[in-house]
């Protein structure tokens, strides 16, 4: 994949800006103005990036991927070339963007409101005049932001797979206590359920092969 023959100098970038000022004499002594603005703001990135990476390169969640030469998904021709080449059953690591799993697209959206609506004027007190002013105003911000991605966690747990009853599965579906390590627990939490979903709702995923709306569905 070549990110350079994909990339964008610029994303794409939308702005309104909309504003009102007025002033109003009431009377010869009082005067009412008006000031108010509307600003909102879209961005989008599209995305030419995979969502995910796994690389030497890289470290973390984002590392090369290691299985053993028994991994069930491997094809046999395969697994033949690496175990003669590492002598018998062992380890190797894989490389790669999964451009399969589809690309990053990041939005954000934000919204500027305010409106100011005063009052001035002037009287005469004694050998003096006096000016005042009073006004009142209310501004409101919003701001949204999603960033499509990928759930290392469920992702992790689509590859992570075994034979359950003759047919290939994820281990999260049927090995007992799988969900532990993945369920939040102590002082104040209130969620419980496991960031893998429900018991059963895995999907399982090849990572050699292209990837199904369902395991889409699931880890994306």
């Amino acid at each position: 994949m070549d990110l350079a023959e994909s990339n964008t100098a610029r994303e794409g970038f939308e702005r309104y800006n909309f504003t009102i000022s007025g002033n109003y004499k009431l009377t010869d002594d009082i005067n009412m103005s008006v000031l108010g603005f509307f600003n909102s703001s879209d961005a989008v990135n599209e995305g030419y990036q995979p969502n995910k990476y796994s690389s030497g390169l890289f470290g973390g969640l984002g590392a090369a991927l290691k299985f053993d030469t028994d991994y069930v998904y491997l094809p046999s021709e395969t697994r033949n070339r690496l175990e003669n080449y590492l002598g018998g059953p062992g380890e190797f690591y894989m490389h790669k963007a999964w451009t399969s799993l589809g690309k990053r697209k990041i939005t954000n959206e934000s919204d500027v409101r305010s409106l100011k609506i005063g009052f001035d004027g002037y009287f005469e007190l004694g050998e003096n005049e006096w000016k005042w002013d009073v006004f009142y105003q209310q501004g409101v911000s919003k701001i949204f932001s999603q960033d499509f991605n990928i759930n290392e966690n469920r992702f992790l747990a689509a590859i992570d797979v075994g034979y359950n009853n003759g047919a290939i599965d994820c281990k999260a579906n049927y090995v007992d206590g799988y969900h532990d390590k993945y369920t939040t627990s102590g002082f104040g939490v209130t969620e419980t359920q496991s960031v893998l979903g429900e018991v059963g709702k895995c999907v399982a995923y090849n990572p050699f092969g292209p990837a199904s709306q369902e395991v889409l569905d699931y880890i994306t």
